[in-house]
């Protein structure tokens, strides 16, 4: 009789995770104070998966924005 694997719940998508940790990090520590490393290493994801999502530090700040004020938005209307 042949066991069945467990099943795992699927992790987010790695531009979530991304996302998710930086969000934190820059809450936590400021934009400015937090480095690029940190958050791959938060979101349990290497550089190279960082940068293929967002091509800098910047643009990263930039999605975290958008995605805040997003948030704010479907919340406050």
């Amino acid at each position: 009789m042949l066991k069945e694997a467990p099943t795992r719940a699927p992790r987010p998508d790695p531009a979530e995770r991304i996302l998710a940790a930086a969000i934190e990090l820059f809450a936590a520590e400021g934009y400015a104070s937090v480095a690029v490393p940190e958050i791959a290493a938060r979101a349990g994801v290497g550089l190279g998966t960082l940068y293929q999502r967002f091509s800098s530090k910047e643009a990263l700040g930039n999605a975290v924005f958008r995605h805040c004020k997003r948030a704010w938005a479907e919340a406050t209307l």
